[in-house]
């Protein structure tokens, strides 16, 4: 493995969890003199089509959606960026019609191009990351090209069996997945999206299938304590979904919540969710801030400065978040709300110090739990060390999964 092409569906300096996650992975390769260079879709047009951050070459593509859907600063473009959502947002409703399994805005055809044009013959192993399982179509075309190189899929979440996706087409989404990844070398993936799928058809690629936690970002903290401030900031970022990740249950917790508190949720959500958190907000008045559609980086000030991480865990048990990773890093006190017994989420604190769980039929003993909690910890912020003492460190994932890698191509 001399040089490598992550195909990547988020990279910074608009990034997600999952960019996060493969970060160290990448910064590993490069201590070992590998080659990296990544495609990935360009979200907005202020980013620049091609550039080399820390040694590794950033190809984007342009795609007709999220560069419509750019951020624009210029006041005078208020109109024309309005327009341009609603011109997205009706064709992007013509063509969830039309195909109900829309999974991502990295053009296939695009991104196929660009590696024939530019990267042709340039890398000996391709890694790609999903969700959405895009990624994964685009270097089966490249494999079967070239079935020299040596493929990776790394699959963060469920394909087949992602409950967001038409529950009628499970099993032509199955079916595709078994093709598709039948060709890869290795597939990765975490241990809950493993355990079910060696339950179900795709345990045929339980051979290729290789478990693997997610890695810790690396320390990236503020530190930020409230001195002498009574308010405790409570923050939440993520998407949330129906049926998978849903903030109700914590919402009507809070509601009886007496101390003098602050609730900052920053999410990625329909327009169905957004409009009910807007009724919470006519009831929680300024105790709660509602930042839809924040950038990666305004999401990361705003837990850095608060006092306490607030998780809500998935109502499904195949999915591990790998934001829950994320916070773990930060060593700030983090308060999970999950709705089901077998949450991953809880899976994932039990080796945190400094964490309470909140199930979702909660009791009087669980509110004197959580004022309890609040107070002993409000303003406490465990070493980076200490936080991440019970886990993986993230060079220990890196390196474990650089080995396996490089197993593929000894064979």
């Amino acid at each position: 493995m001399k040089k490598v092409l992550f195909i990547l569906h988020e990279y910074y300096p608009y990034g997600s969890a999952i960019t996060n996650c493969i970060d160290p992975i990448i910064q590993e390769m490069k201590k070992k003199n590998i080659e990296v260079s990544i495609i990935t879709r360009r979200t907005q047009r202020i980013i620049k089509k091609f550039e080399i951050i820390d040694n590794v070459k950033v190809y984007r593509i342009n795609d007709y959606f999220t560069m419509n859907n750019s951020i624009i600063e210029n006041s005078k473009s208020k109109i024309r960026t309005c327009y341009h959502r609603l011109i997205r947002k009706i064709i992007w409703n013509y063509k969830t019609i039309i195909k109900k399994d829309n999974d991502g805005y990295l053009n296939k055809e695009r991104t196929i191009k660009l590696i024939n044009k530019h990267l042709k013959n340039n890398f000996d192993t391709i890694i790609s990351c999903s969700y959405p399982f895009k990624t994964h179509r685009i270097a089966y075309e490249i494999k079967k090209e070239n079935n020299k190189i040596v493929w990776v899929a790394y699959q963060f979440d469920p394909h087949s069996l992602n409950c967001t996706l038409d529950e009628n087409k499970i099993e032509q989404r199955m079916n595709e997945e078994i093709k598709i990844l039948s060709n890869a070398d290795k597939i990765f993936l975490p241990m809950d999206n493993y355990e079910q799928n060696i339950k179900t058809e795709l345990n045929v690629l339980k051979e290729k299938y290789y478990p693997i936690d997610f890695p810790l970002i690396k320390e990236k903290r503020n530190n930020n304590k409230s001195k002498k401030n009574k308010l405790i900031k409570f923050a939440f970022t993520g998407t949330l979904y129906d049926n998978i990740r849903l903030p109700y249950n914590m919402l009507d917790f809070f509601r009886n919540i007496e101390f003098d508190y602050e609730l900052n949720l920053c999410y990625i959500t329909s327009t169905k969710i957004s409009n009910k958190l807007k009724d919470y907000k006519k009831v929680f008045g300024k105790k709660l801030i509602l930042n839809e559609n924040l950038s990666k980086e305004k999401c990361d000030e705003i837990i850095d400065s608060s006092n306490i991480i607030i998780n809500i865990g998935n109502e499904i048990s195949n999915q591990t978040p790998s934001k829950v990773f994320e916070y773990v890093s930060y060593g700030k006190p983090i308060i999970n709300f999950y709705s089901i017994k077998e949450d991953t989420s809880k899976k994932v604190l039990e080796k945190y110090p400094l964490k309470l769980n909140i199930y979702k039929d909660f009791t009087k003993e669980d509110m004197d739990k959580f004022n309890d909690f609040c107070n002993k910890n409000f303003n406490k912020i465990l070493s980076f060390k200490e936080a991440t003492k019970n886990y993986k460190t993230a060079e220990q994932v890196a390196d474990e999964f650089i080995r396996e890698v490089n197993k593929c191509e000894i064979k």
